[in-house]
């Protein structure tokens, strides 16, 4: 019972928020950056890197809320980046200013914060919680080394916001900008860092969670398995742990590799 207890208090208050849409940022075809803010005239509840929010796409457009990583948190903003990807994304992307959303939030873990030399790698959509992580390692005065891969020359807008916290390095797949090859492969792994935290596709995860073992650094990734209700109930995010299985909504989205079977 106390175990219990203890596994309620330290997760994370959740809201129901109606929020504005602030404005929305096409920055490719398949990518936007959606600003939204309360109009209630209270604060965002904290969101640390790693938490996600559970959205309605407008006019209802699918039956389930979509988990999103939360980018960015401040005042009374939230930032999102969604990638098309089906119709509930796609009612997202399209939303025009003005636009009322529901957003359930903030729900799952957190990356820690403790390294002194941290180096985050980034794939694709997977960039939106490294880059809360940056800005909250760069809050405690620290300048992170961001690997940030993509199939070809990223976004500007978000590596603009990613220069302003962290030390950043691209590598694309056709070379189009920055390092030319994976992201396992960049020059930056040539530094020494004391912890190595990652997000986006499953393979680009366990390649940086090998990469990282080989050398001895610990190493947290931040799971992006298929969520349906968001809170344990449905087992459908379920991953394969030193623990038994457990679902990536409600004991993760992040887990130290130590904790997995990969």
């Amino acid at each position: 019972m106390l175990f219990g207890f203890f596994l309620i208090s330290v997760m994370p208050k959740k809201e129901i928020l109606h929020l504005q849409v602030d404005a929305n940022e096409r920055l490719r075809a398949d990518l936007h950056l959606l600003r939204m803010r309360r109009t209630d005239g209270q604060p965002m509840p904290p969101m640390p890197a790693g938490n996600f929010v559970q959205v309605r796409p407008p006019q209802n457009a699918t039956t389930l809320n979509r988990p999103i990583s939360v980018c960015d948190c401040y005042a009374d903003y939230l930032e999102l980046l969604v990638r098309r990807a089906g119709a509930g994304t796609d009612a997202m992307c399209d939303a025009q200013s003005g636009t009322m959303i529901t957003v359930i939030g903030p729900m799952g873990n957190t990356f820690s914060t403790t390294a002194t030399a941290p180096l985050l790698v980034g794939g694709g959509v997977g960039i939106a919680p490294i880059f809360a992580l940056a800005k909250a390692y760069a809050g405690k005065g620290i300048c992170p080394v961001v690997v940030f891969g993509e199939r070809t020359a990223p976004a500007q807008q978000i590596v603009t916001k990613l220069e302003k916290v962290a030390r950043v390095h691209i590598c694309t797949d056709d070379g189009s900008e920055g390092f030319h090859g994976l992201v396992t492969d960049s020059p930056a792994w040539n530094g020494s860092f004391d912890m190595v935290h990652t997000c986006g596709p499953l393979p680009m995860m366990k390649a940086v969670a090998a990469k990282a073992a080989a050398a001895g650094i610990s190493c947290e990734v931040s799971l992006e398995n298929r969520m349906a209700c968001g809170i344990g109930a449905c087992l459908c995010c379920v991953e394969d742990t030193t623990d038994g299985r457990r679902c990536v909504c409600t004991h993760g989205p992040v887990f130290n590799t130590k904790e997995l079977t990969w």
